[in-house]
């Protein structure tokens, strides 16, 4: 009489193909584990790609809000301002602050940049202004 591989023989005495019950769901397991796995590591790089485009973005705020002071006609005064600013679809909440600095005709600007929606600064970025 021959047997199959999984070892089965039918009540007639003949061999059967094909996989048992248990082979199936031990295969059914491992594949829920290794999908559940791969949901998760999409889940974090989606996060971590939203991240890194927050910073980008923000940064790109505090460079413009820094170079703003340039196209100024008045020379920058020492001030410190809350601004909003819009870009990519949100809304970034911008703390420019102006000092002098240790060099005579020199102002400090001290940029700190973060969503609206979240708490927390993103981007703290430091720039120097001459005086006209």
């Amino acid at each position: 009489m021959a047997v199959a591989r999984s070892g089965c023989v039918d009540p007639r005495g003949r061999a059967t193909r094909g996989f048992s019950l248990i082979e199936v769901l031990v295969a059914l397991a491992i594949l829920a584990v290794l999908t559940a796995a791969v949901v998760m590591q999409g889940a974090a790089y989606a996060s971590l790609l939203r991240r890194l485009q927050d910073k980008t973005h923000a940064l790109w705020v505090a460079q413009n809000t820094i170079d703003e002071l340039g196209v100024e006609d008045a020379a920058p005064a020492p001030r410190e301002e809350r601004l909003v600013r819009h870009l990519a679809g949100v809304e970034w909440v911008v703390t420019r602050s102006v000092t002098h600095a240790s060099v005579a005709r020199l102002y400090r600007v001290e940029v700190t940049v973060g969503r609206a929606d979240e708490p927390g600064t993103l981007i703290r970025l430091v720039g120097f202004e001459a005086q006209r």
